[in-house]
């Protein structure tokens, strides 16, 4: 529908549409008319020196420059990309037998037969000059890129020819000439990583400083080497890649039901999928809370030490950690007659120095945006006090109590980059960005202005408990275990069943009706004195709860009464649990627990 121009404008001002939005629109349509010809004129212009090298260059002179071209980027670039990159190296760059660059060459030779308006913008190209460029901010209207050697800014216009893609702190090395108020490039460039663009800086300075030349003369003499550099982000005689080992073990499983019900009760092993064709658990090693203040609802991190799947009556862990193929190993002694190991595999890759891998799952709310996921799993707040293998194994606030600002600030840069140019490959659409300011204000560096939220924003991370999420199943066959040893329905999921139920089968297994009568009866006397204890767990059972179970406790319960042959089988009962609690890492005072038993021994009975 057409506004009248004496009509109220419809953006709502109040204004008349002529003297409002009709104006703006007419400043649009004349500057996309002045883009339009300028590219034109540009096209027109670069059609003419190219044509005029190609003259001066038959495909006999053209062609050895090319390999030339390649030869000193080490291959580096993409194929098709050699024609162009060479005809803008011997256009800007290159100086021919006869002292000229191809524009001076180009302007000397065919400068008169030119208009007015190509002669201008000619002469202007003549001029520029090549720099590495950093974008620091960004409108709607224009991207702010700064000179990283001279840190003078430009506002770079935003137009898809111009800069059909944008990333945080993308970097290049280019020409930028001036049109209007805005600044365009010219000719080719790659967009790069800040840590790309810093390494290839590093070289042009130690080139500088090793020729005696000007930035400006390294930057069009060795520009093919430039482009080499800038291919990597590590210096000479740095180690570039690490061994990793994925390892799987296959179990074959004899008692299917069995394995499962120890997998299922285990509060180490999360429930991933469980249906009737698989089963998959994953290994817990931490679990983590994410909280954003653009996110209604935290996002749960855990990262694992394995992941194991059971289908067909054969059971897989996979892991990176060998050790926990060991840990495994130990945790199903007990099943034993279950389970066979049958085969042992192992993939080694090699992987990026400074890339970390570590099996992680991450748990969202339906209504949080997918791409959270990868913003909970980034951690970079964790990273601030993590050792980085690319950094000698200083973490980010180590390097900043160095004075190493910089390096903190390009790996922050760097992982910002990396972090939106992967979500936008992976999701396309993205209303929030990922939080780097968080970690900013905590290491005292300036804000990201690509960020989100800008100085509002705000993360955390932090570790939380990891808990039993599902109540205790019990095989049909094992009740009479559990009512033996006076659990009921109420008291089957407390911290202490299992691991009491499993030391009690593994201690009379094959044994006398006298044995396992000592155990059951022990056993329940503990079960009964910790179900009064108000604690949630093994490692609240400090010192004094074990103090007051064995001095008075258990006294109590048997009206103090209780001969030294009672008191020694309870004893050397709950020793002997301690000890096996004390292999799998769940109580950690256990020569402190033996030593309290001998001395009570000592001290009542002589």
């Amino acid at each position: 529908m057409s506004v009248g121009r004496n009509e109220s404008c419809p953006c709502g001002s109040g204004k008349k549409y002529k003297k409002c939005c009709m104006k703006k629109e007419k400043v649009v349509q004349l500057k996309g008319l002045r883009e339009e010809k300028f590219y034109q004129q540009k096209a027109a212009l670069t059609g003419q020196i190219s044509e005029f090298l190609h003259t001066e260059l038959p495909t006999s002179k053209f062609l050895p420059l090319e390999t030339q071209f390649k030869k000193r980027t080490n291959h580096q670039l993409e194929t098709n990309a050699y024609p162009i990159f060479t005809q803008f190296w011997l256009t800007f760059c290159y100086t021919f037998d006869n002292g000229m660059r191809g524009i001076d060459w180009f302007l000397k030779e065919k400068g008169n037969r030119l208009t007015q308006e190509e002669r201008e913008m000619a002469e202007q190209w003549a001029q520029l000059k090549l720099q590495f460029v950093e974008a620091v901010d960004r409108t709607e209207d224009y991207t702010l890129f700064k000179d990283l050697h001279t840190e003078e800014t430009y506002k770079v216009s935003n137009s898809p020819e111009n800069l059909p893609y944008y990333f945080p702190w993308m970097s290049t090395i280019g020409l930028l000439e001036k049109m209007g108020d805005r600044y365009y490039f010219n000719g080719v460039r790659e967009i790069k990583s800040p840590k790309n663009i810093d390494h290839a800086k590093k070289y042009v300075d130690k080139l500088v400083e090793e020729h005696g030349l000007s930035h400006e003369q390294v930057m069009r003499d060795y520009y093919p080497e430039i482009l080499q550099a800038a291919e990597s982000t590590l210096e000479d005689g740095d180690i570039k890649e690490t061994e990793l080992t994925h390892y799987h073990h296959q179990y074959k499983l004899h008692d299917v039901e069995r394995v499962e019900n120890f997998l299922y009760n285990n509060e180490l092993f999360e429930i991933d999928v469980w249906n009737e064709e698989k089963k998959q658990l994953i290994w817990v090693n931490s679990k983590k809370i994410y909280t954003d203040n653009m996110l209604d609802e935290p996002a749960i991190l855990m990262s694992l030490h394995a992941t194991i799947e059971i289908r067909d009556n054969m059971l897989q862990i996979s892991t990176y950690e060998e050790e926990i193929l060991h840990a495994f190993s130990k945790k199903i002694e007990k099943l034993n007659d279950a389970m066979e190991l049958v085969n042992e595999e192992k993939e080694t890759f090699l992987s990026p120095l400074n890339v970390s891998i570590q099996q992680s799952v991450v748990r969202l709310s339906k209504e949080t945006p997918h791409y959270f996921g990868l913003y909970t799993q980034l951690n970079n707040q964790e990273e601030i006090d993590q050792p980085i293998p690319a950094y000698n194994n200083q973490s980010l606030r180590e390097l900043m109590a160095e004075g190493k600002t910089d390096v903190v600030d390009i790996h922050l840069k760097d992982s910002e980059y990396n972090m939106y140019h992967h979500v936008m490959r992976a999701f396309e659409d993205v209303d929030v960005t990922a939080d780097f300011n968080t970690v900013r204000k905590e290491l005292g560096l300036p804000l990201s202005p690509f960020v989100t939220g800008g100085e509002k924003r705000y993360s955390s991370i932090s570790e939380v408990p990891i808990e039993k999420e599902r109540n205790t199943v019990i095989l049909r066959s094992d009740i009479p275990i559990y009512e033996g040893l006076g659990f009921t329905p109420t008291t089957v999921d407390a911290f202490y069943t299992a691991d009491m139920v499993s030391f009690y089968v593994e201690k009379t297994k094959g044994k006398s009706a006298a044995t396992e009568k000592k155990y059951r009866t022990n056993l329940y006397d503990l079960r009964e004195l910790l179900e009064e204890k108000e604690i949630d767990s093994w490692d609240a059972c400090d010192m004094s709860v074990w103090e007051a179970i064995f001095t008075e406790d258990i006294f109590e319960m048997y009206d103090q009464y209780m001969s030294k042959t009672h008191y020694k089988e309870f004893t050397s009962t709950i020793k002997a649990l301690i000890k096996e609690l004390a292999k799998e890492d769940k109580i950690a005072v256990e020569k402190e627990i033996i030593e309290l038993v001998k001395q009570c021994e000592q001290k009542f009975f002589g």
